[in-house]
């Protein structure tokens, strides 16, 4: 098989990670944060025809399609069911009868539990996939009470959108959707499972950086167009 297997044509590759102690033997797409809800907002509506596309480009090349975190958005008051059978409407015929597709659990969709069939983690070839959120310490207990979530509100009050720039992106940068504590726990989580790469998701900022060996990326967010191609020929941060 052919392992370069390039993007679909109207992406572009934001970076190119050509990495040593890269394991690739299946091709991977990684997805991380779609948040799906329902088909009423125009915003929604994009995020599912890119979902769409990149899963039968991914199939027709026979890739391992990894979902990175918050696929659904259960925390935001969706009800469960509900956001399954939208996801199955649209993706059932093409991927119920795949059997190369993880769903990774998030902080958003972590409530869906056995029904939504995911796992905490995984691991192929020596990638560790993990959504990350458990790395941030105000998402849970006492501080995500008194930090983070006031955080989260004052975000919506001032609508600070996904995309962003100016001061508002320094905000999101350095409060909830920081990549500091991803960098700073992911190489040591990536290194006791054996891995030289880690792939996350959560913070909605795609990046990389090398820590103490280990090669830490970010898949970013697809509500922004972002997602992650991962071959032997090394892993691309692409965006449409």
């Amino acid at each position: 098989m052919n392992m370069d297997i390039g993007t679909p044509l109207d992406s572009v590759v934001v970076n190119k990670i050509e990495w040593a102690g890269l394991v690739a033997d299946n091709p991977v797409l990684a997805i991380s944060d779609a948040h799906l809800k329902d088909l009423r907002t125009p915003g929604q509506r994009k995020t599912y025809r890119r979902l769409v596309k990149l899963c039968q480009w991914a199939v027709e090349r026979g890739m391992q399609i990894v979902f990175v975190g918050d696929t659904a958005d259960v925390a935001a008051g969706h009800a469960p069911l509900a956001v399954i059978e939208t996801h199955h409407m649209l993706f059932g015929e093409m991927l119920d009868g795949y059997d190369k597709v993880v769903y990774c659990l998030g902080n958003h969709d972590i409530a869906f539990g056995p029904d939504w069939d995911g796992v905490k983690d995984y691991v192929q070839d020596n990638i560790l996939f993990k959504h990350a959120h458990d790395y941030f310490f105000f998402n849970y207990g006492f501080f995500g009470w008194t930090v983070g979530k006031p955080i989260v509100r004052i975000r919506e009050w001032l609508k600070l959108p996904h995309k962003t720039t100016g001061w508002k992106k320094w905000l999101l940068q350095h409060s909830y959707f920081s990549n500091k504590a991803i960098f700073k726990r992911g190489p040591k989580d990536a290194d006791e499972r054996g891995c030289s790469c880690i792939v996350t998701g959560h913070t909605h900022q795609p990046t990389f950086k090398i820590v103490k060996g280990i090669l830490v990326v970010n898949c970013g967010t697809i509500m922004n167009g972002d997602f992650v191609v991962i071959s032997e020929k090394g892993i691309q941060i692409c965006r449409f």
